[in-house]
């Protein structure tokens, strides 16, 4: 899957201080204007990073420094406006992945989306493809 690859790029970068900011809302649901300025400071932020994943209805952006990836869904995808937030973190000797996410639309989507990532996760762990 594409978007697993571009996963795997950002696990390769180098970890930094700089980062966006993991959980901006305190709750899951947020407005549509909120996910547009959340979309616009990732964007501005790290725009050079953009991958585009039209048949997903996907663009993913990431962080080198921080490690963190941001997966915003595009119209056409039954999730839209929603995004996932992933972030690699170390506890002890292992590597973990972190997830949240933030959807102002369908939640039943958006909970397949958020689904859909965590079971990547899992498999990446089990070294699966």
């Amino acid at each position: 899957m594409e978007i697993a690859r571009g996963l795997a790029i950002l696990a390769c970068a180098a970890i930094g201080a700089h980062a966006q900011e993991f959980r901006p809302h305190a709750q899951a649901r947020i407005t549509p204007a909120q996910w547009q300025a959340y979309l616009d400071e990732v964007k501005s932020k790290h725009g050079g990073t953009e991958q585009q994943f039209r048949e997903e209805h996907l663009v993913l952006y990431n962080d080198a420094k921080s490690l963190m990836s941001w997966a915003f869904t595009t119209p056409g995808h039954p999730a839209h406006p929603a995004w996932v937030t992933r972030q690699p973190v170390t506890d002890g000797n292992t590597v973990k992945i972190r997830q949240i996410g933030f959807y102002a639309g369908n939640e039943d989507a958006f909970r397949k989306l958020f689904a859909t990532y965590l079971l990547m996760t899992s498999k990446m762990q089990e070294g699966k493809p």
